[in-house]
């Protein structure tokens, strides 16, 4: 990836927002950036004090420097004195969630532009694009960078179809790094956490959507016949489920190896966040997608992981089912 020799880049991505899942690709990156390229690396995130404990962590924290992404003088000398400007994974480049977030990484590559400064889209998911201006300006993101890498299939089908003058700049690769070091992390959860292998039956990774409510009925009927846990991924995430469930956990800013552990410890993962999936295909935990937005119904083709749709009548009915014949038998 940097053949060219880069001895420091800047790092943007959704870092220092506390999800988990955003959090393990920037220490997927920093792991690959830091030890296999000797680059140092400026991350541009929200600098939130976990993000320094999370890099002591996992050793990352000698060339690693956090700068502030809500600071222009941050923002510029991040850049400035930098190599390069690589765009680092996750959906980035998309106006569904916000137009202004979109903008805000056409900004970057934009001042990445105006200093001369080679420009590196790794790993990402592209789209949706729904506005005609974010439609417009990515032609230009794409005209400046140099390597346009995406996590999966549907996305290089999106830009295949709508920027097909820009193809010879595409390519597939895995969004998880941590793939690369995945052994070593979770062997190391598993010790550091101490959590007993095999502990819970079903495990429920969850944000917010539209079936939560018959998501409960559910998991409150599980309750009474099987190892059942709910975590969520995000702070956020606890308040706009606390009045659904009466237990949920969310293992904390930068807690990787406590997740890590919950999941390895787990016979069946249920999840409608893309890294629960993602983190469950990496050790081999059986798990079921719920689709409720491209990126995961994507993933899930591609690495032939089962997924339901969220608009499915029968949803709650087939999940029921595939737990009893996936866990016939166990008895408490």
């Amino acid at each position: 990836m940097f053949e060219k020799g880069f001895k420091e880049i800047c790092l943007v991505g959704y870092y220092g927002f506390g999800n988990i899942g955003d959090d393990a690709i920037l220490i997927s990156a920093l792991n690959e950036y830091t030890k296999a390229y000797d680059i140092y690396v400026r991350v541009l995130a929200n600098k939130d004090p976990y993000l320094e404990r999370m890099l002591k962590n996992f050793e990352l924290d000698s060339k690693v420097v956090i700068y502030d992404r809500w600071k222009s003088r941050d923002i510029n000398d991040a850049i400035y004195y930098s190599d390069a400007l690589v765009f680092g994974g996750g959906g980035i480049f998309q106006d569904k969630t916000s137009l202004k977030s979109f903008l805000y990484y056409f900004y970057l590559a934009l001042l990445a532009k105006m200093y001369k400064k080679p420009i590196i889209i790794e790993r990402n998911s592209i789209g949706p694009l729904n506005s005609k201006i974010s439609k417009f300006l990515f032609n230009f993101v794409l005209q400046w960078a140099e390597k346009v890498s995406v996590r999966d299939n549907d996305s290089l089908n999106f830009l295949n179809q709508f920027y097909p003058k820009f193809s010879s700049k595409y390519s597939l690769k895995q969004d998880f790094v941590l793939s690369d070091i995945s052994s070593d992390i979770f062997k190391r959860s598993l010790l550091t956490e101490k959590i007993e292998v095999g502990k819970y039956d079903v495990l429920f990774i969850l944000r917010n959507f539209s079936r939560i409510q018959e998501f409960a009925n559910l998991i409150k009927e599980l309750n009474e016949k099987y190892k059942v846990k709910v975590i969520v991924f995000q702070e956020n995430d606890v308040d706009d489920l606390k009045v659904y469930f009466s237990d949920i956990e969310y293992p904390g800013k930068g807690e990787i190896y406590k997740t890590l552990a919950i999941i390895q410890s787990s016979s069946l993962v249920i999840s409608n966040r893309l890294h629960g999936l993602i983190f469950s295909y990496l050790r081999n935990v059986e798990c079921i997608g719920i689709s409720v937005d491209p990126k995961i119904e994507g993933f899930c083709k591609d690495y032939n992981i089962e997924f339901l749709d969220e608009k499915n009548p029968e949803l709650i009915n087939i999940i029921k089912e595939k737990i009893n014949n996936k866990l016939e038998g166990i008895v408490y």
